[in-house]
């Protein structure tokens, strides 16, 4: 964790957790592990809430049952997409037909359009709309049908 904070990575992940201390019988804490890493990564201490109170019936008092048939309704309503608006033709990832280096993420407003946010891919690679990803410029060249400006 130290090392993944050091080089200022994302995150960090555990290939294999079947090792971590699932029952807490190694330190007095369940998934020490796990914990650990979380903890040292972001600075913090996880602290584990206090167990819910336990109630014990008496056993010598009476029972009662009363049997009920619950009732729930359930209703979806689903709104279409805004039309198209400027950059933005579909919800999510739209590309630039003039310029493969970035892409438009596309997201419905209150409005009935959409905001968009640019997002610039990285030196070396274009946007691929096959994939929608930002792939090796060799790659998206070799699909011969889009980024021609780019591509030449």
């Amino acid at each position: 964790a130290n090392y993944a904070k050091e080089m200022n990575l994302a995150g960090m992940m555990v290939w294999s957790i079947e090792t971590d201390d699932f029952k807490g019988k190694c330190h007095d804490r369940t998934f020490d592990l796990i914990k650990t890493l979380r903890e040292t990564y972001s600075g913090g201490v996880i602290t584990v809430p206090p167990p819910p109170p336990t109630t014990t019936l008496d056993p010598s008092a009476p029972t009662t049952r009363t049997a009920s048939t619950p009732s729930t309704t359930t209703t979806t309503t689903t709104s279409p997409a805004p039309p198209p608006d400027g950059v933005c033709k579909v919800p999510g990832l739209n590309p630039d037909p003039a310029n493969c280096h970035h892409y438009y993420l596309c997201s419905p407003n209150s409005h009935n359009g959409y905001d968009a946010t640019e997002e610039l891919c990285s030196s070396g690679t274009l946007y691929n709309p096959e994939a929608k990803i930002c792939d090796w410029a060799a790659s998206v060249c070799a699909l011969g049908k889009y980024c021609e400006a780019d591509c030449a």
